[in-house]
């Protein structure tokens, strides 16, 4: 790996790991909002235990029903590739940045409140092949729609995107994605 890939793998993994130095320095206001949720990538013909996205995210409220967030997502990917003779496994290790801008519908009785949005970010992957280490990187955009889901005091996210990367051939991902408000 080149000491340029390398420079850029830190400054991705510092811009990942910026939400959550936010969060634990309480520099948050009470109006902004913090998701962690597990999810699935689904593609046509992989196995979902092994295509799985953490995701943290941050969103920050502009008026009332829009907001601007950050959100990091953490994935593992794992492949078969058909070499003719042989199946080879490939695993990837993408630490993915996205910027978001949503649309909140706020809820009147507080039971659930739906969105809509879209990103835009960079898609960063460590590829293991049988034989070597690569890193690649792609810009990136998704749009999403999803809903808060209120129950007494918690906040259950459900989130569903579809994922499109700038590569030529790329036939884009859908991910869903379930995890708590706090």
């Amino acid at each position: 790996m080149s000491q340029k890939n390398i420079l850029t793998y830190l400054l991705i993994a510092f811009l990942t790991i910026l939400p959550l130095l936010l969060l634990t320095t309480e520099l948050k206001a009470g109006v902004n909002e913090a998701t962690l949720r597990l999810g699935v990538v689904l593609n046509k013909g992989d196995d979902i235990f092994y295509n799985w996205v953490v995701i943290q995210e941050n969103d920050y409220y502009i008026k009332n029903k829009v907001a601007f967030g950050y959100e990091a997502q953490f994935s593992y990917y794992k492949t078969q590739v058909d070499e003719g003779s042989s199946i080879l496994e490939s695993s990837r290790y993408p630490i993915n940045t996205f910027f978001n801008l949503k649309y909140k519908i706020l809820s009147i009785k507080k039971t659930a409140a739906p969105f809509i949005g879209a990103g835009v970010g960079l898609l960063s992957s460590i590829i293991r092949d049988p034989t070597e280490y690569r890193f690649k990187k792609n810009k990136a955009f998704h749009i999403l729609t999803g809903a808060i889901i209120y129950v007494g005091d918690l906040h259950i996210i459900i989130d569903f995107r579809y994922l499109k990367y700038d590569q030529e051939g790329s036939k884009g991902k859908f991910l869903f994605s379930a995890g708590l408000s706090y």
